[in-house]
Formats: structure tokens, sequence, C-alpha cells
């Protein structure tokens, strides 16, 4: 009777997909920012074919970094409302990246 239980709960793992294998990668969303040399862009990502990419400011001083945090802001708010919450983050020394899901 043991024997029959366990073949059983084997076939019904096996049966089942993996709850990663389950998850749709529009629940990801990674955003890179590189500003260097003057330049810079904010690249969204959702998945592959869904890319929305801004150029940032390239005015010097503090009118054009406070248009582009404001760019930025506006990136970031956009992803929260639409029910996105950072897991993390990290950067080199031009690039930022963030990684979005939702729960």
């Amino acid at each position: 009777m043991k024997k029959i239980l366990l073949l059983t709960g084997l076939a019904l793992s096996l049966w089942g997909s993996p709850a990663l294998a389950q998850t749709s990668s529009a629940n990801t969303a990674v955003v890179r920012i590189r500003e260097t040399g003057g330049w810079g862009n904010v690249i969204v990502t959702y998945g592959t074919g869904k890319t929305e990419m801004s150029e940032l400011q390239r005015s010097p001083g503090k009118k054009g970094q406070i248009t582009n945090a404001e760019q930025l802001q506006g990136v970031l708010d956009k992803l929260m409302a639409a029910g996105y919450v950072l897991q993390g983050s990290f950067s080199s020394t031009d690039t930022s990246t963030l990684i979005f899901r939702k729960p």
C-alpha cells in the first residue's frame, strides 16, 4: 500500500509544471539607466519585443539634472502604478539596473 501511495505521489509531482515555468515574463520589468559623458538613456523592458527607450537630457548643470531626475521619477511611478515592486538593483560605473516584479 505504501508503494502505491508513493508511486501515485511521484506521478502527480511529475505531472505538474514547475512554478517558475508558470510565471509570465510580463511579471518582470528590467530598468537600465545609463548616464555618461553628458548623455544618458533609460531602457525599460517587460520581455522580448516589449521595450521602451527614452533619452535623458544632455544639458549640463542643475537644470539637466533636475529634468532627468523628474523623467526617472515618471518611469518609476508608471511601474509602481502598474503594480511592480522593486526587487533588487545593481550598478557599474555608468549603468544602473533595477529589477521589478509583480507580486
